[in-house]
């Protein structure tokens, strides 16, 4: 659920039961969004790099098929940003966003012209960790004092509800645990299992709750300041689990390019005399490289169907990912073939319409199939 204080973007948005009807002045009714994954992470989100509940309501960061994270929104003084341009790296792993302050207007007087503060949100992801950094720069010749805020919301929604499906009974959001940079927020499935999502702030906030961080400093001219924010997704989680320790903005990067690179060196390369020919190839391969994933059967990295709603193992999508890429990359074949055989079938089942011999169709973890309220566990 939302709270009532979800700020001026959201006054937007009006829900009729579970229908979200945006406004037709509400400047957040672009549709375009951005998507983000690595392995079993992802995030779609606005070009602003938020989460909003709005469009087909699948805004948000998902782990393991459950969605992490429902709302996750900026102000520059209660205001949304100015929006500049948002771009996804070539290498799918880096999310870009540029804006700059609106026009500030206090007792009918301006007190701060827009386009002089310049803020850059970055966005990756690495194992099952959301990293944002926010840099802000002050372009202006005489400083300029910022409030800063992020609102936060979490609803712990399996993917088969977000698309449409139904339950008659949900688990329960655990109460909020806040301590002085950071938040979490929990929720007991009806699985027995436990899933929390920590937000840890730095620099500390000057105000946390549980659905917003209140930041306030000043930027000399040319002044630089910087917030990170780290966002765990945690499953299985118990009184005895150690405290989140997550890694820098600049490690996760880091080795997410390493990662890359280690993938591009298994494939081979083509080249032709067209550009854009080269620049198409190009673009199927690092998307691919995104699709895979690495799996619990012995690690090995099976392309996934496709994001939102498939981002999962596909048996015949991956068999005809193995064959079509057999080329240009063999591991991944051999990859798909040890995945789907050690997920075959062993004996009948007819809710899950298996039978001796048979490869799965797709595989899902989250809440709804391990209470096999969806028959796609296997």
């Amino acid at each position: 659920m939302l709270p009532e204080d979800i700020g001026e973007t959201a006054q937007d948005i009006i829900r009729v039961q579970d229908e979200y009807y945006i406004k037709a002045s509400s400047t957040i009714a672009d549709q375009k969004t951005h998507v983000l994954k690595q392995n079993e992470i992802f995030c779609i989100a606005d070009r602003f790099g938020d989460f909003h509940p709005v469009g087909l309501g699948e805004q948000g960061l998902y782990y393991n098929n459950t969605r992490f994270l429902q709302r996750l929104e900026i102000k520059f003084f209660s205001k949304r940003f100015l929006l500049l341009g948002s771009e996804i790296k070539n290498d799918n792993i880096l999310l870009n966003v540029d804006m700059t302050n609106p026009d500030l207007v206090e007792d009918n007087k301006l007190i701060l012209e827009r386009d002089f503060l310049h803020l850059v949100r970055s966005i990756i992801l690495y194992r099952n960790c959301c990293y944002q950094r926010f840099r802000f720069h002050n372009y202006d010749i005489k400083p300029i004092t910022c409030d800063f805020s992020l609102y936060f919301g979490s609803d712990f929604a399996d993917v088969f509800e977000i698309r449409g499906v139904k339950r008659e009974k949900r688990g329960h959001q655990l109460s909020p645990e806040i301590q002085s940079s950071s938040c979490t927020l929990g929720y007991q499935g009806l699985d027995k299992i436990e899933r929390r999502t920590q937000l840890t702030f730095s620099p500390e906030p000057k105000y946390l709750s549980s659905y917003k961080a209140d930041f306030s400093f000043t930027l000399a001219p040319n002044d630089i300041h910087e917030i990170d924010l780290t966002i765990s997704c945690e499953e299985g989680f118990t009184k005895d689990s150690p405290h989140f320790l997550g890694v820098s903005f600049s490690h996760a990067y880091s080795q997410s390019l390493a990662t890359f690179d280690e993938n591009r060196k298994s494939s081979c390369e083509l080249y032709s005399s067209s550009k854009h020919f080269n620049e198409w190839i190009d673009d199927s391969a690092i998307d691919m490289y995104m699709m895979l994933t690495e799996t619990e059967w012995e690690q090995s990295a099976y392309p996934y169907a496709g994001i939102p709603w498939f981002s999962a193992p596909f048996g015949r999508d991956g068999v005809i990912t193995a064959l079509e890429t057999l080329w240009y990359n063999p591991s991944i074949a051999k990859n798909v073939l040890r995945f789907l055989a050690k997920t075959q079938a062993m004996e009948k089942d007819d809710f899950a319409d298996a039978e001796p011999g048979k490869i799965i169709h797709e595989m899902r973890k989250g809440e709804m199939a391990s209470l096999k309220e969806v028959p796609f566990g296997r």
